[in-house]
């Protein structure tokens, strides 16, 4: 059995757009917008279809709805995009999105093209104990993009792969790179990986090439921590807690990442039970000098406590944020105080008595 994950493919060239919106007012909105750009059209009952011609006329096209259209107008808009010569199929009709989802397939042509080159790499951010920050207790894998031997961040690009629906291959890609990395550099250490767990439609057959990878490197399993991230964005808890417990039988570690960013993070807290909990970067930043935030943080990090999870404190920069963490019996720490993502990994030495 394959993963049903989608992989990227090209937006077509020639074809026939066809959109539909149901809102009256947006449909004119629609073909406003087409007619003040001279763009020609058809129109049959609630439908205009529009025959493309080209990249360039694809693009013009693309990039005037865009531009002329607000992202709720766009959301309201049906778009099904066939070859001019092939007939629309019944099963076609399935595959009709919102404008919006289109837009994004645009869009993603450069990340399309990351995907298809493997122009991505990872590097790793040490978390060291909080007791003796010279020691990596583990690091964490962060995506990067390699542009002409250039890292570049990725931040946004999960926005950018989740609209376009190429969640899937980017995050298969992003754990790959990972575990790579991982081998070369974590050696003893733990291995945190992140995933989106809305990527990942059924365990056993999209994780099939990522587990045979750890084992190609001889990786111990119980080094490897399996890190949820977007916690805000998680939709079906079940089909998430049925992904970990596939994990953990397998001797994957589970740990939640952003705790106190919202209801959601808290709320996720009590329903998976992970072994690591990463305090949210935002109520670190300053913790040492914002009442609120450390009255926030000291109490997460007492319900830690209570029932033994260790955490980490997430986004360290400053001696005094380590400090504050460190004697509020934080076990572990990551940020740039004690060291950037790189490759290889380095620790920043600080002081133990936090100065």
């Amino acid at each position: 059995m394959s993963c049903s994950c989608r992989e990227p493919g090209d937006v077509p060239e020639h074809g026939i757009l066809s959109m539909r919106a149901r809102v009256s007012h947006v449909l004119v909105r629609l073909q406003a917008a087409l007619e003040s750009s001279g763009i020609p059209y058809g129109r049959d009952g609630e439908v205009l279809t529009v025959t493309v011609d080209g990249a360039a006329a694809r693009d013009t096209v693309y990039d005037t709805l865009h531009r002329m259209l607000t992202s709720v107008e766009r959301e309201h808009i049906r778009a099904m995009f066939l070859p001019s010569s092939a007939p629309a199929t019944y099963a076609d009709y399935f595959d009709a999105d919102t404008l919006d989802h289109h837009l994004a397939m645009m869009q993603a042509g450069w990340l399309r093209e990351v995907l298809r080159t493997g122009s991505l790499t990872s590097v790793l951010q040490p978390i060291v104990y909080a007791a003796d920050p010279g020691r990596a207790f583990a690091y964490e894998a962060l995506l990067r993009l390699n542009v002409g031997g250039e890292l570049r961040s990725a931040e946004g690009v999960f926005a950018v792969a989740r609209e376009a629906q190429l969640l899937p291959a980017l995050d298969r890609a992003a754990r790959e790179s990972a575990i790579a990395v991982g081998a070369a550099y974590a050696h003893d250490a733990r291995i945190f990986i992140n995933f989106a767990p809305s990527s990942i439609y059924d365990p056993v057959s999209c994780l099939r090439t990522t587990l045979a990878l750890l084992e190609g490197t001889g990786i111990l399993h119980e080094h490897v921590v399996f890190e949820v991230i977007e916690s805000d964005r998680i939709e079906d808890v079940d089909h998430l807690k049925n992904i970990l417990r596939y994990y953990r039988e397998r001797g994957f570690g589970i740990a939640l990442d952003d705790l106190g960013s919202g209801y959601a993070s808290l709320k996720l807290l009590n329903d998976l039970r992970p072994d690591f909990v990463k305090i949210d970067m935002d109520l670190i930043r300053g913790v040492d000098s914002d009442p609120y935030k450390a009255a926030i943080a000291s109490k997460l990090i007492e319900a830690a406590a209570n029932i033994d999870l260790p955490v980490i404190a997430e986004g360290v920069e400053t001696a005094e944020e380590f400090g504050w963490v460190a004697d509020r019996g934080v076990r572990f720490v990551q940020g740039f105080y004690v060291g950037r993502p790189a490759m290889p990994p380095a620790i920043r030495t600080p002081s133990i008595g936090h100065a």
